[in-house]
């Protein structure tokens, strides 16, 4: 409220034509897919008689209040969906940079993190007991880089509550819809805070480095050490390192990593986020997916990574030869787009990763000349 006007903000990726007969209330999120989210806040009315179905509903108080109701002393509170948040970049990008893009769009004075209380209306004990330790593990490590306040459950709350500044969206702050917005300063914003967070003091390498990511399970890269191999025998005074078990680095060691490589090599996906903490100069090669309905290579990510700017993305484009199922998987011989995004790795050739190096390499050299 200001001078007696209430002024709302009206999210441009809601369809204008669409008929609303019910309010609903999301936390805020990158996914622009309604549907995907599992358990929204829906504030449902019937459209003949307006009567409310579900009683849970923000109220604005406009007049004094106890100060008892307060439930927090951060200045400002964010209500959101977590959006699966045992994959390490939907708990970073789609969770945690939702909530601080839509506290940058509305200037909010966010300077550390007891200024941020969370509110979710699911936690990780939505998943199974593996994911469940993974989801525990990010908050238990991310989350106190944005807020030093324990994350509250709305249904765990039994009497009413008052915050002085609650931020919500529906699925407003995301790369899909919002380009207008300059995502990228956004994300240049994300990435130095988390720095900033850490206390992590840049630092510079004598010679260039490539690094290759190297995982277990679905959509990796099979043959890492060989194209490891094949870089380090042909390229000069270039280091070439494969690393493994990426996930059991803490965010320090994660951004370390990322800071100290030139050249990154990856695989798509939640791994290939980490990426965000590379310097500027830097390139991120991510190996595509094969669509075999449209006989092509598709860019998992490509809209994200057109949108962070500080970084030189380089795609890997693959055939339907270079993708390779594992033996026990069913997803063998399957024509779906869906099995092959999820579960198809990729067998990189030499030569087509060594011309994709040589360019990451050489953008380098140039950006050290600007």
């Amino acid at each position: 409220e200001k001078d007696g006007t209430w002024n709302y903000y009206v999210d441009p990726s809601v369809p204008s034509g669409k008929s609303i007969n019910s309010t609903l209330l999301y936390g805020v999120g990158r996914h622009p897919d309604v549907d995907s989210f599992p358990n929204p806040f829906v504030v449902q009315k019937q459209s003949d008689t307006n009567e409310i179905l579900d009683p849970w509903t923000p109220v604005v108080i406009k007049g004094s209040i106890d100060s008892a109701m307060l439930s927090t002393d951060a200045k400002y509170t964010a209500l959101y969906t977590p959006y699966w948040e045992e994959n390490f970049g939907h708990f970073l990008h789609d969770d945690m940079f939702s909530v601080f893009d839509a506290m940058l769009q509305f200037h909010a004075n966010y300077e550390n993190p007891s200024d941020l209380q969370l509110l979710v209306n699911t936690d990780c004990e939505m998943f199974g007991e593996q994911r469940l330790e993974r989801c525990n593990k990010f908050h238990q490590q991310w989350i106190p880089l944005f807020s030093s306040h324990p994350v509250i459950r709305v249904d765990t709350l039994e009497e009413t509550k008052c915050y002085q500044n609650l931020f919500v969206g529906l699925t407003s702050f995301n790369f899909h819809r919002h380009h207008h917005t300059g995502k990228g300063l956004s994300r240049w914003l994300f990435r130095n805070h988390i720095l900033q967070q850490l206390n992590y003091k840049q630092k510079t390498n004598k010679r260039p480095i490539i690094t290759i990511i190297d995982k277990v399970g679905r959509r990796r890269i099979m043959n890492t050490q060989q194209i490891a191999l094949h870089l380090y025998n042909t390229l000069n005074d270039v280091d070439v390192n494969v690393v493994s078990n990426v996930e059991k680095l803490s965010p320090y060691m994660q951004v370390e990593l990322m800071q100290k490589t030139t050249v990154l090599i990856s695989p798509p996906g939640g791994i290939s986020m980490m990426s965000i903490f590379l310097n500027e100069g830097s390139s991120a090669i991510f190996t595509d997916i094969y669509d075999p309905e449209t006989r092509s290579s598709k860019s998992l990510e490509g809209y994200f990574w057109s949108n962070m700017h500080h970084i030189n993305h380089l795609r890997y484009r693959v055939s339907v030869r270079e993708v390779v199922f594992d033996k026990t998987s069913e997803s063998r011989g399957s024509t779906n787009q869906e099995v092959y995004r999820n579960y198809g790795n990729v067998l990189m050739d030499n030569d087509k990763t060594l011309n994709l190096a040589l360019i990451a390499l050489n953008y380098a050299k140039e950006y050290k000349k600007l």
